[in-house]
């Protein structure tokens, strides 16, 4: 390691090591997605099969990297919401837990646009709201921690983890569920969401849902149709 440099800039230098930088050649590599032209999915793909060497990075940890900008900024703030962590737990060092944010937003604002493989459809979500302005941030923002508040103060962590552990599907459908009833009605009193809670989480249908297949685009829409029809009530 060259400790003489520490605290030098560039002017600081003897003329030979600032010869040595200017002569220096620094080798890089542009890559452009020509088509199609309103998104660049590519570039995540690139970087995805780039990334074969020490730990291999999640998918959430590649789309900090590549998609970087006020949408990633507002999940980071939002997955320090002490309601949040509460619901979910520990801080996940891999970015589970801002994956969920990203998820519960991209299915709430965009389900109609849903397909299979959720990565992907995660993925075009990032990149369209990547650089959103302050009130599409707002309304995120609000959206998110209202519901978060009231599932845990009138539930608590159980609320996604009906057999015990926590069920991405559950926790995916309950949150956009409650988020259209808020929208369509309020927020609901607590014993009557307590009371559809539960006859959701022991409909047949609804389990096969959250266990099986959960990514298909039929299951998926299945799971968001059991919800809203025994939430809505």
């Amino acid at each position: 390691m060259q400790t003489k440099f520490n605290g030098l800039a560039y002017p600081d230098l003897e003329e030979s090591d600032r010869r040595l930088i200017q002569d220096s050649i620094i080798h890089s590599t542009i890559i452009k997605q020509e088509s199609p032209s309103n998104d660049n999915t590519a570039i995540y793909h690139v970087f995805e099969r780039l990334n074969s060497s020490g730990r291999k990075l999640t998918p959430q940890e590649i789309r900090t990297a590549v998609y970087n900008g006020t949408f990633s900024e507002m999940v980071v703030r939002l997955n320090e919401d002490k309601n949040w962590r509460q619901l979910f737990g520990s801080v996940s060092a891999r970015l589970k837990d801002q994956e969920l944010i990203l998820r519960f937003l991209a299915v709430r604002f965009s389900a109609e646009k849903y397909f299979r493989p959720m990565s992907e459809f995660l993925n075009k979500f990032n990149i369209k709201n990547r650089n959103i302005d302050n009130v599409k941030i707002q309304e995120y923002e609000i959206e998110f921690l209202a519901l978060v508040k009231f599932l845990n103060n009138c539930i608590g962590p159980k609320v996604f983890r009906p057999e015990g552990v926590f069920n991405v599907s559950v926790y995916e459908s309950i949150m956009v569920g409650l988020s259209k009833i808020k929208t369509s009605k309020g927020l609901p009193e607590c014993k009557d969401f307590v009371k559809n809670y539960a006859r959701l989480i022991e409909d047949e249908k609804y389990k096969q849902s959250i266990s099986r297949a959960t990514s298909d685009e039929s299951v998926f829409q299945t799971r968001q149709a059991l919800t809203a029809k025994f939430l809505d009530r």
